[in-house]
């Protein structure tokens, strides 16, 4: 079968308007891009690549010698932020379970952690949107050997991307080795990294605690709260959590949710994980204020290293209210409670309204007037989206089902559906949703919910939950892949206005597979893998919105392991022949010249 005969064929049947042809975009010769070559994941060499150039790739030089790259963190990531491109996300490299942080805005760039091989150094450092290569901080290992990472792989980034905080000292090292919290300002220019710690000793920080929001940071340190002003050189304050009246504080959970303004943040500390309070933190006051007047089993963020679940515990916008899951027996129950002290928590998911079905809680979003959580029951009962309103009646917030597959909106809320949500992304208050049903038999569904109210189901019976790939948030639309029995579909999901119903680009039978989804930064351009038989895979290229197709010279290739873009618009991708080689392409759209590098067991594209 001929990928670019049956697309051309599939285009033409679906869109009159598409031609194969030349794209007509600006030009970008010269695009500088870096790729991590070597033998191992553990001795990659970094390398500069020039899209369209016949000049080898050259080692960065800021960088020498192997490197190993490290997993990395970013502390207060939310799922909704997925398809968001104005905030620092965390993104997968192409390498298994390893990620960097892509950084918004003007600043850009990709932050990785790595270690150097041929020395015990350990260090952060910046892929530039132009390829040149910044290294934020660098210190040596510790232990007797040196070879212990001496930092938290979880950072913190600021909404813009130009300050992030790093920690030093894990939990895991050994007594006695320093804290420290070193801040590194003006990613865009010269990195100068500042310890913020007020004495060189104490308990650690650890990463998942630590947020940088515009010019304040908010990290915890054993039963204190550290604040600190990121743009002066001045040793954090620090804001003991409140001890009056005394309660024994054996045990502080590592993670701190923040409001959306930065004004407040709530710890969760107690005696033990059965007894545990909330503690609120007025970051410009310096105040720590105790507000449960009863312990209980309250979960903390759950958005920890690895993890991208919604967290369990949330602030809103402004730091007025609070809402927290509390483990009782054997389900999570959610609750809200304002932050003022002496304030009484409202339960959310009273036994009266909820149960049997809807006791187990998978996640908080916060929004700025509203809580939006995801109901969980188990196995085989009811897991719908709910909405708690807490603008309308502060005092009774309520509560309404949106994905109403039990029938009705309203309490009681029957156990007539079956969902089980797989995976999901969210746009401000448009939610994109991919709802597993592969246990009852009915493969996956994919929803949409409009402004947090109206849900609908759009697409049933999908092979694999929906790929969405999107520029930027404000861009008006999303691209998605939806895997079918007979057919694979490329389409476009428009969020400009929101119209959750796709636009189809592309449709070709089900024997071609597409995967590997990436939206340049202009919105114009979409690429994606498509495989036609075992070892048989192209790379595609499409124009938007006329669906002008395009693929790569030199395919097709034995398998594709990633595709994306630069932010000059390179089209990136990684293939190999199927001998365990990878080789590192970089095709220039406007002159049609594909840069590859030589064929090594581990290759990936960085920026």
């Amino acid at each position: 079968m001929d990928l670019r005969a049956t697309m051309r064929a599939t285009v033409r049947a679906t869109r009159a308007a598409t031609v194969v042809s030349r794209c007509t975009l600006a030009a970008h010769a010269g695009d500088v891009a870096v790729v991590a070559r070597g033998p191992s994941p553990y001795a990659l060499q970094l390398e500069s690549v020039v899209a369209g150039s016949s000049s080898p790739a050259s080692p960065v030089a800021a960088l020498p010698g192997p490197i190993a790259l490290i997993d990395i963190g970013l502390s207060n990531w939310l799922p909704q932020r997925r398809l968001d491109d104005e905030v620092p996300r965390l993104v997968e490299l192409g390498m298994d379970a390893l990620h960097g942080i892509l950084l918004p805005g003007e600043v850009g760039g990709l932050i990785l952690h790595y270690s150097r091989m041929d020395s015990t150094i350990y260090g952060f450092v910046r892929i530039k949107p132009d390829g040149a290569v910044q290294i934020i901080l660098e210190r040596p290992g510790v232990s007797w050997d040196g070879k212990v990472n001496p930092f938290d792989p979880v950072i913190a980034v600021d909404p813009e991307g130009e300050m992030i905080a790093i920690s030093g000292a894990p939990a895991w090292l050994p007594q006695g080795q320093p804290a420290h919290l070193w801040v590194v300002a003006t990613l865009g220019g010269t990195s100068v990294a500042h310890d913020v710690i007020p004495s060189s000793f104490g308990p650690p920080i650890p990463g998942t605690s630590v947020h940088v929001d515009d010019d304040v940071l908010v990290a915890l340190r054993g039963t204190s709260v550290l604040v600190a002003d990121v743009e002066d050189a001045e040793p954090a304050d620090v804001v003991p959590l409140d001890a009056s009246p005394p309660i024994a504080l054996n045990l502080v959970l590592p993670e701190i949710a923040l409001s959306g303004d930065g004004s407040k943040a709530v710890v969760v500390a107690g005696s033990d994980y059965y007894n545990l309070h909330l503690y609120a933190i007025d970051v410009s006051a310096l105040t720590s204020t105790r507000i449960t007047n009863t312990p209980s089993r309250i979960l903390g963020t759950g958005t920890a290293l690895g993890s991208d679940q919604a967290p369990f515990l949330a602030l809103d916008e402004i730091g007025s209210s609070v809402a927290f899951q509390s483990m009782e027996l054997y389900d999570a129950e959610l609750y809200v409670q304002d932050l003022a002290p002496g304030s009484v928590p409202k339960h959310i998911t009273n036994d009266a309204v909820f149960d049997p079905y809807i006791d187990t809680v998978s996640g908080v979003f916060p929004t700025a007037s509203r809580f939006a959580y995801f109901g969980w029951g188990g196995a085989t009962s009811a897991a719908d989206l709910y909405v708690t309103d807490l603008g309308t009646v502060p005092s009774a917030p309520q509560s309404m089902n949106i994905t109403s597959t039990s029938g009705t909106p309203l309490p009681p809320f029957a156990d007539l559906g079956l969902i089980d949500v797989a995976a999901y992304s969210m746009l401000e208050s448009n939610m994109l949703i991919a709802d597993d049903r592969t246990t009852q038999g009915g493969g996956y569904q994919y929803w949409a919910v409009q402004d947090l109210q109206n849900a609908q189901m759009i697409v049933p019976g999908l092979v694999s939950p929906p790929q969405f790939s999107s520029a930027r948030e404000d861009g008006p639309a999303m691209v998605g892949l939806f895997r079918l029995p007979t057919l694979n579909a490329l389409a476009r999901v428009s969020t400009d206005p929101f119209v959750a119903i796709p636009t189809p680009l592309l449709v070709v039978p089900a024997p071609i597979e597409f995967d590997h989804l990436a939206v340049d930064r202009s919105g114009n351009r979409v690429a994606f893998a498509a495989r036609l038989a075992p070892g048989v895979e192209y790379v595609a290229m499409m124009t938007l919105p006329a669906g002008t197709l395009r693929l790569p010279p030199n395919g097709p290739f034995g398998k594709v392991h990633e595709v994306r873009f630069t932010d000059a618009g390179t089209l990136l991708f990684t293939t190999s022949s199927g001998a365990g080689d990878r080789t590192s392409h970089a095709f220039d759209p406007v002159t049609g010249l594909v840069s590859s590098t030589p064929p090594a067991l581990y290759s990936m594209w960085l920026r």
